[in-house]
């Protein structure tokens, strides 16, 4: 496999990543009631779905076709399993914990791409506006988790 082919593979599962993080968040938007963690869930939605357009068109620059995979990655199958259940036992607190270890794998599936020889220049700067924002948002989590506790 040249280092195209392993590119887009790679940028393809982030694009599914972020489809499917984009999902749990709509769905925990849906069954909360806190209205600032609504907004919050809104927001982040919003921004996945712009990161999964921009990703969409960085995989057609490079003459790939997006691909979705249509099943849900392992682990975020577990923090969506994990999320019902704390929705359903309305323990809307620690949704933020989940949130925060689905933010941490996201980074690390960016840093994955990001490692990739010979990633266009286009690309990567693409990728870690991204990725620095998904960490943005993961440290004012923390720092709010901290002014709370």
């Amino acid at each position: 496999m040249g280092h195209l082919e392993r590119h887009l593979e790679k940028m393809n599962k982030l694009l599914h990543l972020s489809y499917e993080v984009e999902n749990i968040y709509l769905d925990v938007y849906e069954a909360i009631n806190d209205e600032d963690l609504k907004v919050f869930f809104r927001n982040t939605s919003f921004f996945r779905n712009e990161f999964s357009r921009v990703l969409r068109g960085e995989i057609i620059l490079l003459g790939g076709t997006p691909i979705h995979f249509g099943e849900l990655h392992n682990e975020l199958n577990r923090f969506s399993v994990r999320i019902k259940k704390l929705i359903d036992a309305d323990f809307e607190s620690e949704l933020l914990d989940q949130v925060c270890m689905i933010k941490k794998l996201s980074i690390a599936a960016y840093n994955d791409v990001l490692q990739e020889r010979n990633l266009p220049l286009g690309v990567c700067k693409i990728l870690i506006e991204q990725r620095d924002e998904i960490q943005k948002t993961l440290n004012t989590i923390r720092v709010e988790e901290q002014l709370v506790a």
